[in-house]
């Protein structure tokens, strides 16, 4: 259930009768970042939407392409435009309450390749945001390394390896649950992240290494 939350909409949504389980989005119609006027309207409408609607469980604070960080932050670097993004809508769901769960939904990659693509989405950047509808447990994923250590044939590879299941590096202990097997490409791991693979291959995971 879409609802218009732009700077101009008067926040009147006249909405009754939906399911406690429905997924509303709000349109925020995002142009820049870096306004506070603009933020404080988003924030207005965020708070205007669970005052309204004290049945909600769940809302996208975005829902579209990746793309959208071109748009955001065009003359920026997009690694930086992701972590930008991520923090403004961290600060938009602190204007929720717990009952609801906020939501980012990337719904095409865009102009990026599978890789960057998994970079700039990283759970690491969203981590108090749901990136997906249903959680990913998947028994395979792959490693995706710190920022640092994404250089462009680390990139390849992984454009080339792939799967649903991506875990950052940082968040391996705690998002290893259900995980079997772990991808990694090994000049993408940091010696932090080597020190954690020993602790997933310790509780019986396996890892498949990839060499460039």
């Amino acid at each position: 259930m879409k609802l218009s939350a732009d700077p101009n909409h008067d926040l009147n949504w006249s909405i009754s009768n939906v399911p406690a389980e429905t997924l509303w989005e709000l349109d925020f119609q995002f142009s820049v970042l870096n306004d506070p006027a603009l933020f404080s309207a988003h924030a207005l409408a965020v708070e205007t939407f669970a005052q309204k609607f004290p049945e909600a469980s769940k809302v996208a604070l975005y829902r579209g392409s990746l793309d959208i960080l071109h748009k955001l932050m065009p003359a920026e670097d997009v690694v930086e435009a992701a972590s930008f993004f991520g923090e403004y809508l961290h600060r938009l769901a602190a204007f929720l309450p717990e009952r609801i769960t906020p939501y980012c939904l990337f719904e095409d990659h865009g102009a990026f390749s599978a890789g960057r693509a998994a970079q700039l989405m990283s759970k690491d950047r969203f981590w108090h945001l749901a990136l997906v509808l249903e959680e990913l447990l998947s028994p395979v994923g792959i490693l995706l390394p710190q920022d640092a250590y994404c250089t462009a044939p680390v990139l390849t590879q992984l454009d080339q390896w792939m799967v649903p299941r991506v875990i950052p590096e940082l968040r391996l202990n705690e998002m290893w649950h259900g995980l079997e097997e772990l991808i990694v490409v090994e000049e993408g791991i940091s010696p932090q992240g080597r020190r954690m693979l020993k602790g997933f291959e310790a509780a019986g995971g396996k890892i498949r290494s990839r060499g460039i």
